[in-house]
């Protein structure tokens, strides 16, 4: 990554929910990685220094970012297929947790994919009824998530 991030400490330790951050996930299908501005909005007054006073090297590449104007280019640790439709809306919608299909986000130092992102890896979930008491279940939907081939491939 263009600089050190710790999802272990942003959304474990200081329990920022993954929606602040990746603003885009509950309304649209991408979750977007966040931008400067989102990042300022605590790092303008939380500035970490190390033992000798000095920024972190994660707090100065930001601040250099934002100074330049310049967003930062996070490179894609989740990337599927050019070929297939993922809406991270109509999940969150369905109730899943960021969890569900990024693996505990919350512990990881630095992200890494937990699951495979396969087709076959998808359609187990899909093939699943909704459990008892979900938001699926909730809303009605008790049936599996769609499996044709068009909900994914377009």
């Amino acid at each position: 990554q263009p600089l050190p991030y710790s999802h272990k400490v942003h959304a474990g330790t200081l329990q920022i929910d993954c929606l602040y951050c990746h603003v885009e996930a509950e309304t649209g299908p991408y979750a977007t990685v966040p931008s400067v501005t989102v990042c300022m909005n605590c790092h303008l007054e939380v500035q970490t220094k190390d033992l000798q006073g000095q920024l972190k090297p994660g707090i100065a590449i930001l601040l250099s970012h934002w100074e330049k104007k310049e967003p930062i280019v996070w490179n894609k640790v989740n990337d599927l297929a050019d070929f297939a439709y993922f809406d991270h809306s109509r999940h969150m919608t369905a109730g899943l947790t960021c969890q569900e299909c990024h693996g505990p986000v919350e512990t990881m130092e630095h992200v890494r994919r937990q699951y495979g992102l396969k087709m076959s890896w998808c359609l187990d979930c899909h093939k699943q009824v909704p459990p008892a008491g979900s938001a699926a279940e909730a809303r009605g939907d008790a049936t599996r998530a769609p499996i044709n081939c068009t909900a994914c491939h377009r």
